[in-house]
């Protein structure tokens, strides 16, 4: 598979959801909303805010009680009581998300992951199960890139949980912590291969174990397409475009929602990866693989020597190619039902979804349809302390949301002081983008402007959308 290289995943240039209600509404002004509601936290695992630290001067320092409620925190974590546990896993989330400095974590990472696993793969309750595998996610975040023995130690106990867990919670988890911990601790093509391949064939609903529910197999789907993202784009383009091409428009027919998003997601992912090759428009994405594949047996018959084998090895290419040509016209009717099936999320108009629903569902196959139908990239704003950045295509995307569900209310916090989330976006130390282009307070008349602009732009845009889609009728957004 193609080479993820010195975790280019996590460069501006290169390229989860553990759903939250207590997400602050000022954190992004995105216009599409995939946040999950396949698996909600509690307020009380998400710190509720600074906590102890706040008392000793913010982001300068960590006091000594907040060390020691951490401290205090692990060591519950390993009591037989449930409910000291429930509050161990509390003072773990909240420090490890709200923290400006995170060396006591990083200095008991070990006993951390150890605790946390254990408490996760125990009898308890689906909640508390859940909120362990959503720290672990936490952890992995913390500690960083280039944690292989971390991602061992995680790999064998969340695939256990994913494929024999009695809780959906927890199976919803452990698919979602097993690749967050893959993209951020693991460097190892193998792993991530290996890691593509579990979360296929749970999607696929071919995996061993319990039965695959419709919450775990949106989760299997986003976890796949955030580890999409560390793939290289030309692998993206051909071979997993060619392998899940057809299963992504299958459940894109799906009764459940955040099935349907999140496979509609995955699709824009791969078209995204064939604009940017140039691949479409000039034949299927794939056709200068299967040219290549057809080479091959060509220049071994050369090799051959024998009149009678050159003419038996230009019979096979013949084969090679007509199967080639098959192959090509199949994915071209493929992403055509793709684009309709998404022409009809747009216009649907069906009493058997709720309004906010339907709402919900619209804004996010418009964005959608953009890229898939007209090449177009997406846009997502996502406010920071000092400022806002721009996201403009579906690997970031993918990736930002990964993380932003993960960490919920500390994403800022960890946006300040967490360098690798940084990098990973394309963020610099003081909350502007790293590179050439400007950035601007969200409170400039630059950026006043800008919107303004892009509103003007997306509003002309959407009524030629709605002409089309729902003529003269078209009901009001």
């Amino acid at each position: 598979m193609g080479k993820k290289g010195n975790k280019g995943r996590k460069s501006p240039s290169s390229r989860e959801e553990f759903g939250d209600d207590v997400i602050d509404d000022a954190m992004s002004t995105t216009s599409v909303d995939t946040y999950g509601s396949a698996l909600d936290y509690p307020e009380t695992y998400n710190g509720g805010g600074g906590g102890a630290w706040d008392a000793a001067g913010g982001e300068e320092g960590v006091n000594s009680k907040a060390v020691d409620d951490f401290k205090d925190g692990v060591e519950q974590l390993t009591e037989k009581r449930a409910s000291t546990r429930e509050a161990g896993l509390r003072a773990v989330i909240k420090f490890m998300l709200h923290s400006p400095d995170l060396e006591p974590v990083l200095a008991m990472r070990e006993t951390v992951l150890s605790a946390l696993i254990g408490v996760a793969r125990g009898k308890g309750t689906e909640s508390q199960g859940a909120h362990a595998l959503r720290a672990l996610s936490v952890l992995c975040v913390c500690i960083g890139p280039e944690e292989e023995e971390a991602f061992r130690s995680l790999r064998r106990p969340l695939r256990s949980l994913i494929t024999r867990s009695r809780h959906e919670g927890v199976r919803v988890g452990a698919v979602r912590t097993l690749a967050l911990a893959c993209f951020i601790c693991s460097s190892d093509d193998d792993n991530t291969s290996e890691t593509l391949d579990l979360l296929a064939d749970v999607f696929s609903r071919t995996s061993d174990g319990l039965e695959v529910t419709d919450k775990v197999c949106a989760a299997a789907l986003s976890g796949w397409g955030l580890l999409a993202t560390t793939v290289s784009r030309s692998w993206v383009a051909t071979r997993m475009t060619k392998q899940h091409l057809r299963v992504f428009r299958e459940l894109l027919s799906s009764p459940d929602m955040d099935v349907r998003i999140e496979a509609g997601e995955n699709l824009a992912l791969l078209h995204e990866s064939r604009i940017i090759l140039g691949l479409v428009g000039g034949g299927e994405g794939g056709s200068a693989d299967w040219s290549g594949g057809g080479g091959g047996g060509a220049a071994e018959a050369a090799q051959g020597g024998g009149e009678e084998e050159e003419e038996e090895d230009e019979e096979d290419q013949d084969d090679d190619d007509g199967a080639a040509e098959m192959e090509a016209m199949d994915l071209t009717v493929l992403w055509e039902e793709v684009v309709e099936e998404m022409k009809g999320f747009i216009t649907d108009s069906s009493k058997k979804l709720s309004r906010e629903t339907k709402k919900q569902q619209r804004r996010t196959f418009r964005q959608l349809f953009a890229t898939i139908g007209e090449n177009e990239p997406p846009e997502e704003v996502v406010s920071l302390q000092n400022g806002s950045l721009t996201v403009a295509d579906w690997a970031h995307i993918k990736q930002l949301n990964a993380l932003r569900s993960c960490l919920q209310s500390g994403f800022q916090t960890q946006m300040q002081s967490n360098e690798l989330l940084r990098e990973i976006l394309g963020v610099s130390k003081w909350g502007g983008t790293g590179g050439e282009k400007p950035f601007y307070s969200k409170n400039s008349e630059v950026r006043k402007q800008q919107t303004t602009s892009r509103t003007r732009s997306r509003h002309s845009k959407q009524e030629a959308q709605d002409h089309i889609f729902l003529g003269e009728g078209a009901e009001e957004r």
